[in-house]
């Protein structure tokens, strides 16, 4: 009752100051920055399919193990959001770069502001990429609605600028995949004809020199072996060339290699492979060479023909890798300041300062009181009376 009764005597004040305070709370969201924010939503390349790209490109079949929910593609989007090849590729979008740089001077602030504006928000099932602009103090209505549409535009803008910078360096290591194929091919396919050619040669100035059979099937085995180990390390200098490929494939190439090797070596150093080639007089070993030469060079040469096709279809099959199932579209409110919530908080904060301006007033009040009480009291009051 003693509070409500402090309440009552104070009511004026208690009203004003709660007054007061909302109203300020709620013109402040007239003069703060505005926050717009507009969403586009993704999905994760390789939940679209098992053998995506980019699922190849992320994770390895350990990592696919230990990831069970997360998807290893989320963070690839998020560093190429976060990058500042995407930024300065945004910065030279003639709309973004005329809003930003006219709050900003150096070309650097302007990039970290645009790195600052984008944010990635995985999920289980997808990605959403969130473009949030801030206007300027005191907005005016042209301000709030150009940061109303740039966030969209930003959003929209971000993610074809990732799928375009992805494409670019698919396309760029596919090529480089392909012209290291297309001139070990041409080199291998120019010794195979001369080749042929020095055989021809041979043939008419030697005959045709006479060869065991356990003598040809040691010269095919050994090429046999020779052309394991070429093609296996073409095809792991191809995989390390290449962007989709990732750090366990190379690895199975590079053990691949190293079997190859073995498995040729044991085979030369092995006892019963019958007559070894220094043994054959000198025309027939010279024949044996060029019959082992050859022997090697045919399945290298159309191995390089097959690659080389591969990666030409590859290059031109690279395409969109990531799917875009909601574009950003224009907000139509702000997401900050939100006017109800600070006109609460503003109601709530003059409350409890009525409350401390009622406890003060009190205080006071019960300060001079007892001042009062004191002053009138008669000097001789402690002496008997007469």
């Amino acid at each position: 009752m003693d509070f409500v009764l402090l309440a009552m005597r104070y009511k004026r004040a208690i009203i004003a100051i709660v007054i007061f305070c909302g109203a300020a709370a709620l013109g402040l969201t007239y003069i703060v920055p505005n926050t717009y924010s507009a969403e586009t939503m993704l999905l994760p390349p390789d939940r679209i399919s098992s053998s995506g790209l980019l699922s190849s490109l992320n994770a390895g079949g350990a990592l696919k193990i230990l990831k069970e929910v997360e998807n290893p593609s989320v963070d690839l989007i998020q560093n190429i959001l976060e990058s500042e090849a995407v930024a300065e590729r945004l910065a030279r979008d003639s709309t973004v770069h005329h809003y930003f740089a006219r709050r900003e001077e150096s070309q650097d602030a302007i990039l970290s502001r645009i790195q600052s504006t984008l944010l990635t928000l995985p999920g289980f099932s997808d990605v959403r990429i969130r473009g949030t602009v801030e206007t300027g103090w005191f907005p005016s209505s042209a301000q709030k609605e150009e940061a109303k549409h740039l966030s969209a535009y930003i959003a929209n803008l971000a993610c074809r600028t990732m799928d375009t910078l992805i494409g670019e360096i698919l396309r760029s290591d596919a090529r480089q995949a392909r012209m290291y194929a297309d001139s070990d091919y041409v080199r291998r396919n120019r010794e195979l004809d001369s080749l042929d050619g020095v055989k021809e040669q041979f043939e008419q100035q030697n005959g045709i020199p006479a060869l065991h059979a356990q003598t040809l099937a040691t010269i095919e085995q050994i090429s046999l072996l020779e052309s394991d180990e070429d093609k296996s390390e073409i095809r792991l200098n191809v995989l390390e060339r290449d962007f989709s490929s990732d750090a366990a494939r190379v690895e199975a190439a590079r053990a691949e290699l190293e079997e190859a090797r073995a498995a040729r070596s044991r085979y030369e150093y092995a006892s019963a492979i019958g007559p070894g080639l220094d043994t054959l007089p000198a025309i027939s070993r010279r024949y044996a060479e060029i019959l082992r030469k050859q022997a090697v060079l045919e399945p290298i040469v159309s191995f390089l023909r097959q690659e080389r096709d591969q990666q030409d279809i590859f290059a031109e099959r690279v395409r969109s890798v990531i799917t875009i199932v909601d574009t950003a579209r224009t907000p139509e409110a702000r997401s900050s300041p939100k006017r109800i919530p600070m006109l609460a908080l503003g109601v709530t904060g003059g409350g409890f300062l009525s409350i401390l301006y009622v406890a003060f007033a009190t205080f006071l009040a019960s300060v001079t009181l007892s001042k009062e009480t004191i002053v009138g009291e008669p000097e001789n009051s402690l002496l008997p009376s007469a």
